[in-house]
């Protein structure tokens, strides 16, 4: 979360996000705060990203394959 609110060229916004991902439930007021700015989609694509990099990482890691397959297939 806090990669992605650094990644914001919208000042406000990305102020806001970092204020949200503070204290106790904050995963609830960022995605909150999320649905408010209208960014739910750039939000569930970076994190779909970045869950992906995660997984091929660590295969990588482990000398297995990754292949990437779309969603739908």
């Amino acid at each position: 979360m806090k990669r992605f609110c650094q990644s914001l060229d919208d000042g406000p916004a990305r102020e806001r996000l970092f204020d949200a991902i503070h204290g106790r439930g904050a995963f609830r007021m960022f995605k909150n705060e999320v649905h408010r700015l209208g960014i739910q989609d750039d939000w569930y694509s970076y994190r779909d990203d970045a869950l992906k990099r995660i997984a091929a990482d660590f295969l990588e890691e482990h000398g297995i394959p990754y292949v990437d397959v779309p969603r739908g297939t």
